[in-house]
């Protein structure tokens, strides 16, 4: 993706709810790039995750990725493959039947996202997470949002 602003509020995905998102990929003002999470859909709900401090490039493409482990209830925030921050949440996540708002609330552009949900797993996960794609004016540039596991017979299973 690529903003050109940093110092907003801005969202990358989120699902709404009836009064909150189960969880919101994106950026503030206060906090630089985050990946949160809300205990219920009620209007006082806690909300915990990643505030990472870390401001987004300006004018830049940059790949950003929000993993979420359901079994140790641990948010993991990326930017451009390195890990920008992480934290367990003391609640579990919660579903909501809504649409994803993809690109909801930013300045930039946001040409391709990819999801992908797995099953849970119980054992120890490597991750590896792959770089966007070289971006070429005109050309869009990939984002990775999710987590996909392969459970090999030989080791844990390997996300990326």
């Amino acid at each position: 993706m690529r903003w050109s602003d940093k110092d907003g509020d801005y969202t990358v995905l989120e699902q709404k709810g009836a009064h909150q998102t189960p969880f919101k990929l994106g950026n503030t003002a206060e906090h630089g790039l985050v990946f949160t999470f809300t205990g219920a859909d009620a209007t006082n709900a806690t909300v915990e995750g990643v505030l990472s401090g870390v401001e987004p490039p300006v004018d830049a493409w940059f790949h950003l990725a929000g993993v979420y482990d359901a079994a140790t209830r641990t948010a993991t925030l990326y930017l451009n493959g390195v890990q920008a921050g992480t934290a367990q949440l003391s609640f579990p996540s919660w579903n909501v039947q809504a649409p994803l708002w993809i690109g909801a609330a930013m300045a930039g552009s946001l040409p391709r996202v990819r999801l992908q949900l797995v099953p849970s797993v119980t054992t120890a996960s490597t991750c590896k997470h792959a770089r966007s794609a070289e971006a070429k004016p005109g050309m869009a540039s990939m984002m990775r949002v999710s987590a996909s596991c392969r459970t090999t017979p030989a080791g844990p299973p390997t996300c990326k």
